[in-house]
């Protein structure tokens, strides 16, 4: 639920993030990451 929010969010401000985002949840938790580079990178 909480990715496809983030989503959304990512694809307007710009696809490169989404990427980035996506491989530090690979090797960081999923929700952890997405929240914690949300905040980082972009505006929740």
């Amino acid at each position: 639920m909480e990715l496809d929010s983030i989503s959304k969010s990512n694809r307007q401000g710009g696809s490169g993030y989404l990427i980035v985002t996506v491989h530090n949840c690979i090797y960081e938790d999923l929700t952890n990451c997405i929240v914690w580079d949300c905040r980082l990178f972009l505006p929740c």
